[in-house]
């Protein structure tokens, strides 16, 4: 099965903050609900990128099977 999820990076009073949406269908009350991440890596890197510090690069990600490195955005 496949599991999509989405990060939302805010700020909030000055605090970064990762939200993560993990919701792949409709519900009810046609809302979506967010959560604290707890990847503590993302979290980390976060508030490096915050602080004005360099995050650590990744292997490149794969989205449906399409590869994408560091500088294809």
């Amino acid at each position: 099965m496949y599991r999509a999820h989405l990060y939302l990076f805010t700020i909030h009073k000055g605090v970064p903050n990762i939200l993560i949406i993990e919701q792949n269908q409709k519900n009810k009350e046609n809302k979506v609900y967010f959560k604290n991440t707890e990847n503590s890596k993302l979290k980390a890197g976060f508030r490096k990128i915050i602080d004005g510090q360099k995050a650590a690069s990744s292997a490149p990600m794969s989205i449906n099977g399409t590869s994408f490195s560091k500088h294809s955005f």
